[in-house]
């Protein structure tokens, strides 16, 4: 004779479900705690990197222009650090992220007081020795001593630019011809502000150990990165001798 079967118990029923609902709520907290130390941090270390990449064309660029500048007007620092302001703009133009998703122009339309004010925030920051660093590495005051003679117009002393297809001497002291010593070659180090959460604490933190300038080390004590490009150019006016190393 067939047994029924017996009915099964209601009161195991709410404690299956009170596992499933626990296990749930434990998948849940994990997922925010990896959400919070990896995804997180990665997304703000992408982001990061991807605005470090934009600033590194921007001074590629501006150092290319800072040099031109030099080129023509004797290499002077104060008209290349000038060139490089202006080149470093678009760097701070303030940013409309809601235009910007939205596909509008990002910079607030053509409001002449934005690249005023960019202009302004760009001039303070190349114009200060501890955040922005410009070099003249050719040619040096050896190749002045060399090469130097005063400047018709000026009265400056130059080294001098025109004859060149003629004359080629070799100084003794710099050791380069006076070609070479037309040559301009600057090389301009930024300190870029870091500009997402967790990456301006931990990169400086990580890069301090690495970076043993001084230069590097103030920069990276106040939450930003040094950048660098170099640029050369031949000259195309008289090299003035007041701005060389």
């Amino acid at each position: 004779m067939r047994r029924r079967a017996q009915p099964r118990s209601h009161r195991s029923r709410p404690r299956i479900r009170s596992g499933r609902a626990h296990a749930g709520g434990v998948a849940l907290v994990e997922f925010l705690l990896a959400g919070f130390m990896v995804v997180l941090p990665m997304a703000f270390a992408t982001l990061e990197l991807a605005q470090l990449a934009v600033s590194r064309h921007a001074l590629d660029f501006a150092t290319f222009e800072a040099a031109r500048n030099g080129a023509v007007h004797g290499a002077r620092e104060s008209g290349m650090r000038l060139a490089l302001a202006r080149a470093l703009v678009p760097l701070f133009v303030p940013v409309d992220p809601v235009a910007a998703l939205a596909g509008r122009s990002v910079a607030g339309g053509t409001d002449p007081g934005l690249g005023a004010q960019a202009l302004a925030r760009a001039m303070a920051e190349v114009l200060r020795p501890d955040l922005t660093r410009l070099r003249i590495e050719n040619p040096t005051t050896a190749a002045g001593a060399d090469f130097a003679e005063p400047d018709p117009d000026s009265g400056r002393r130059v080294i001098p630019n025109d004859g060149l297809e003629v004359r080629n001497p070799r100084g003794p002291t710099s050791g380069l011809t006076l070609r070479e010593a037309n040559v301009l070659a600057i090389r301009v180090r930024y300190c870029r502000a870091l500009v997402m959460p967790l990456t301006r604490q931990a990169v400086p933190a990580v890069l301090r150990w690495a970076m043993t300038d001084p230069f590097d080390q103030a920069c990276l004590a106040r939450g930003r990165l040094p950048i660098e490009a170099v640029a050369v150019i031949h000259m195309q006016s008289p090299v003035e001798l007041e701005d060389l190393p």
